[in-house]
């Protein structure tokens, strides 16, 4: 049984995001929790979030033990770039726009 979550437009790039998701996929969900509790990324309340809202979708289901859950797909995609009107200086005289960009955030736990 699969029990999806979804997070979208976080305001952290997907580059820092990934970097802690690779550390709690194949993790079980309340390892994986704990481990995010105590981990000093800006990423990991973002992905703690998320798998608690995971966990609270398969409480719902009433075939589902929670205890057995455990990381089985997770993945930060890339959402909207936003652009606004401050540059920043640039080689040889040149201003570049400063990008703020956003991530997706998907989740998929399994039963063991």
């Amino acid at each position: 049984m699969q029990v999806k979550s979804v997070s979208r437009y976080l305001k952290i790039s997907p580059r820092k995001v990934r970097q802690v998701i690779d550390l709690v996929r194949n993790q079980e969900a309340e390892v994986a929790m704990s481990l995010l509790a105590h981990l000093n990324k800006g990423a990991a309340p973002h992905v703690r979030k998320a798998i608690q809202a995971a966990v609270a979708n398969a409480r719902r289901l009433p075939q589902q033990k929670t205890g057995l859950l455990y990381v089985a797909r997770i993945t930060a995609s890339e959402g909207p770039t936003r652009t606004g009107r401050r540059f920043r200086a640039a080689a040889m005289g040149r201003g570049v726009r400063i990008r703020r960009r956003q991530t997706h955030l998907a989740i998929e736990l399994e039963a063991r």
